[in-house]
C-alpha cells in the first residue's frame, strides 16, 4: 500500500471546435431545444442587428403586358390603312357623261393636277385629239400641253408628244390590250386587267409603275390613276398621265362610244 493517497487527476476539458457545416446544410438544432421549435425558429426572417439598418430588398420586375391579337386588330381597324402604301392616287373626272375633257385631282381630291382637253376623235376632228395640260385651264389655255394623242381608224398605233418629243404606242397583242412604248427608264406597257377598263403599266422587268381603276358605274369618274411612288415627279409624272389618259381613250374608242 502506497504509504500517502494521491487523489485521481482530474482530466482538463477539451475544447472542441464546431466544424463548420457546408452552406446548403442546415445547422443542428442545440440541446436544450427541441427540434420543432429549432425548426420554427429558422423559418422566421431574422432581425438585423442593427436597429437603423433599414432591410434591403430587390424590387420586384416589371413587366409590360403584351397586346393580345384581338387587340391589335382591333386597333389598327381603327387607323385609315392606305391600299398600298406611298403611292400617289390622282382622282380622274370627266365634265359630264358624254364629255371628252378630262379633270385630274390630286390626292386631296382639291388640287387640279392635270387637265385634258379631247375631241371626238373622228375622221375630220383636228388633231391632235387629246391635249394634256399641266394644272387648271380656261377655255383657251395659254400654256404649252405637256402631251399630246392622236389616234386613227385604221390602226391600234396611238401616237404621242411628251414634252415635243414623239412617242408611238404600238399595240403588241390582237386579242387583248396592250400597247408598248418607249421611256426614259426602258421599255413600258400598258395591259389591260380584269374584264372592265382596268389598266395596269408594268416595266420591261415586270415591275408595276401604276395602276388604272376604272368606275365604270360613276357618271362623273372615271376613274383613279395610282402612281407606285410619290418620287416620281416632272417629266417621269407626265409619261405615266399622257399614256395614261390616251389608253383609257383608246379602250373607249374600241367599245364605239
Amino acid at each position: 500500500m502506497p504509504d500517502s493517497f494521491a487523489p485521481p487527476a482530474k482530466h482538463p476539458t477539451s475544447v472542441v471546435e464546431p466544424t463548420a457545416l457546408p452552406a446548403d446544410d442546415p445547422l443542428p438544432p442545440p440541446a436544450y431545444e427541441s427540434p420543432e421549435v429549432w425548426n420554427d425558429r429558422q423559418q422566421q426572417p431574422s432581425k438585423s442587428s442593427y436597429p437603423n439598418e433599414k432591410p434591403t430588398t430587390t424590387p420586384a420586375p416589371q413587366y409590360v403586358q403584351s397586346q393580345s391579337l384581338d387587340q391589335l386588330q382591333s386597333s389598327s381597324s381603327q387607323r385609315p390603312v392606305p391600299q398600298r402604301p406611298g403611292t400617289h392616287l390622282l382622282h380622274i373626272y370627266r365634265e359630264s357623261l358624254l364629255a371628252r375633257n378630262l379633270t385630274i385631282l390630286d390626292s386631296d381630291k382639291t388640287s387640279v393636277a392635270y387637265s385634258v382637253v379631247a375631241n371626238h376623235g373622228t375622221m375630220f376632228s383636228e388633231k391632235p385629239h387629246m391635249k394634256i395640260y399641266r394644272g387648271s385651264t380656261g377655255p383657251e389655255p395659254s400654256s404649252q400641253p405637256v402631251g399630246t394623242a392622236t389616234f386613227h381608224n385604221l390602226s391600234r398605233t396611238i401616237d404621242l408628244t411628251i414634252h415635243k418629243r414623239a412617242v408611238f404606242m404600238e399595240s403588241t397583242s390582237m386579242l387583248g390590250v396592250t400597247h408598248e412604248f418607249p421611256s426614259g427608264i426602258g421599255p413600258l406597257r400598258w395591259k389591260s386587267e380584269g374584264w372592265g377598263d382596268d389598266l395596269v403599266l408594268m416595266t420591261g422587268d415586270k415591275q408595276w409603275l401604276a395602276k388604272f381603276d376604272a368606275r365604270s358605274f360613276s357618271f362623273d369618274k372615271r376613274g383613279i390613276l395610282e402612281v407606285v411612288s410619290w418620287d416620281i415627279q416632272g417629266v417621269g409624272l407626265d409619261e405615266i398621265v399622257v399614256s395614261g389618259v390616251a389608253m383609257m381613250e383608246f379602250m373607249r374608242r374600241q367599245r364605239g362610244e
